[in-house]
């Protein structure tokens, strides 16, 4: 087969979200759907997400189960060595490192940790040795993956099964690398699973020219969001990868999807789908913001972009998301839906710089065994535009006719606080109930600590940008923050003697003012219990005098929900992983 382009409707989305805010991120940052059911080939794998046997199992949380469509759930199996819990890769792309080709250091060089889930202690470093992943720093074949400066290697993550093997394989983004042509930029490694885990080289690169247009484009720029399903239903997992490139005045936003088979990802049959033109002169970059999840309960993976800078209507970077459903031969541009702050149903109204679609999520929010979608709106005024908007995030039902915002049930709106409410978000069952619940960053928002000043007295804080993060939980009606079980909220821990108000469950780490707890956000089981966990990525954490160093705190799960009791908090310079931490690595920019 030879490589296949598509042109849809015309918009586009930025790097610089998809990398910090979580979209996508891809892979875990913007929850990717896996599963691997292809629609006739059960025998291939499981149609059925079950409880886990033996308890842990990442590829069953809980049961939704039906013979004729496949998996709807949504849940994503990132499991390196196949022992049946989730493993947790975090992104490190200020990472600096040595090299010796030309010799000396290449500074944002990049680097992922890999830190393994065990059954009974979770994220430890003694059973299964951590890993740190990189391109070589030495002269190698292909010389584009070879660490260079600024290559930002781990701004976007996505785990799936490429070669169908039983063990998660690793996509990588690399947006900075470059070739011979300097206008063009971006790449993805793909390190391979197996029961002792992933491979430490990469085993496949796809360079920039893999995702430049056959046009005579300019400024190519890619890998910023990455997520991973079974598009064609074939049983093996895909890969999306997102780019953009000016093309003289026009700036084009695309989606590149590279097919899995028996011997991983390959070139072969590749479909690239356009997706957003706009001028150039609006924006400098903007890739989309990739998801995936199976709205139909077809047994296809159907692809989501989100384009959180789309200008239209005469408003600047109001957003909208395209959702392209999952076929034979991949996603289908065909019955290509669109929803934006203008479809009927979206229960808000465009103002200019709201952002629609810069995080996105897939999840059974409301129990029908249909996967569901909810966008983030960071910058959503919900009302007339104000200077400091409260944010929100859009759910979007999903049917047997795939996501509609009308009818019973509509698309809900959930409204922040503000400090981008929904710039990122993950789906999972955190109670005990078997629908999905979703976590919602604020990355910047600030928190108010109450703290002593004399004896009887006390008096107020304001931290600006520590950043927070919000459960809301699924009901048989979808998320809701009044029926059933009260939200909880997570921050980082305030000073001795101080609390955070409103009330929080705070955790190890003190809250510093820009820290932006809530950045990136990934929700698997990654052991001690058979309950779904979450990793919040805390990027610009400063360690001691070491400056946006970054940090990942781990919160478990239990059969009561999320819980501080024995959460941890990882940096480069925890113990066993044999990193030190330098300023600007930003540690959990992305989490998977």
């Amino acid at each position: 087969m030879t490589p296949t382009t598509y042109r849809g409707s015309w918009r586009f989305a930025g790097l610089l979200l998809a990398v910090i805010l979580g979209a996508s991120l891809s892979g875990r940052g913007s929850t990717s759907a896996i599963g691997l059911q292809g629609r006739g080939d059960l025998n291939r794998a499981d149609p059925c997400d079950r409880l886990p046997d033996p308890p842990g199992l990442t590829n069953g949380i809980h049961e939704r189960c039906d013979i004729r469509a496949g998996s709807s759930s949504g849940i994503a199996k990132g499991d390196f060595n196949g022992d049946g819990i989730a493993d947790l890769a975090i992104g490190i792309p200020g990472k600096t490192l040595t090299v010796n080709q030309p010799a000396g250091t290449a500074s944002h060089a990049g680097a992922v940790q890999i830190i393994y889930g065990t059954a009974a202690d979770g994220l430890q470093t003694a059973t299964y040795p951590p890993q740190l992943l990189t391109e070589s720093t030495i002269l190698i074949v292909p010389a584009d993956a070879r660490a260079e400066a600024d290559d930002q290697f781990g701004s976007a993550l996505a785990a799936g099964d490429f070669d169908h093997d039983g063990f998660s394989d690793l996509a990588v983004g690399i947006p900075g690398e470059t070739t011979s042509t300097t206008s063009v930029s971006g790449a993805v490694a793909v390190f391979m699973g197996s029961a002792a885990g992933l491979s430490t080289s990469i085993a496949a690169f796809f360079g920039p020219s893999v995702f430049k247009p056959a046009t005579n484009a300019v400024n190519t720029h890619c890998a910023g969001s990455l997520t991973w399903g079974d598009f064609n239903g074939d049983g093996f997992g895909d890969l999306a990868v997102a780019s953009d490139y000016y093309d003289f005045h026009t700036q084009v936003a695309a989606a590149t999807v590279l097919f899995g088979s028996a011997s991983g990802l390959s070139t072969q049959g590749k479909v690239r789908i356009e997706l957003e033109h706009m001028t150039a002169t609006n924006h400098q970059t903007a890739p989309l913001v990739l998801s995936a999840g199976d709205f139909n309960k077809d047994g296809f993976f159907d692809l989501v972009a989100g384009s959180p800078q789309t200008d239209f209507g005469g408003l600047r970077s109001v957003g909208r998301v395209h959702i392209l459903p999952g076929s034979g031969n991949g996603p289908d541009v065909i019955g290509q839906l669109t929803f934006d702050e203008y479809s009927d149903g979206v229960p808000t109204d465009p103002e200019p710089d709201e952002q629609f679609g810069a995080a996105l999520a897939v999840g059974d929010f409301n129990g029908d065994a249909i996967d569901d979608l909810a966008i983030g709106v960071p910058l959503e005024t919900n009302g007339p535009w104000s200077s400091s908007p409260p944010g929100a995030v859009i759910v979007i039902p999903g049917s047997f006719f795939g996501l509609r915002a009308i009818g019973t049930p509509g698309a809900q709106i959930l409204v922040g606080g503000g400090g981008r409410f929904g710039a990122a978000l993950a789906a999972n069952a955190f109670d005990a109930d078997a629908i999905k619940d979703l976590a919602v960053g604020s990355p910047t928002k600030s928190l108010m600590v109450v703290m002593p000043i004399a004896p009887g007295v006390t008096g107020t804080q304001t931290i600006g940008q520590a950043g927070m993060v919000e459960i809301i939980f699924g009901t048989s009606s979808g998320l809701s923050r009044t029926a059933g079980r009260t939200p909880q909220r997570f921050s980082q821990s305030a000073p001795t003697g101080a609390f955070v108000s409103p009330a929080t469950t705070e955790l190890a780490g003190m809250i510093e003012a820009g820290d932006r707890f809530g950045s990136s956000l990934t929700a698997w089981n990654f052991g001690r219990s058979t309950r779904p966990d979450l990793a919040i990525g805390v990027p610009f954490e400063a360690l001691g005098t070491v400056a946006e160093a970054g940090a990942v705190q781990l919160v478990y799960g239990s059969s009561t929900g999320l819980t501080a009791t024995g959460a941890q908090l990882w940096s480069e310079n925890s113990a066993g992983l044999g990193t030190i931490a330098a300023a600007g690595d930003h540690f959990g920019l992305t989490v998977y």
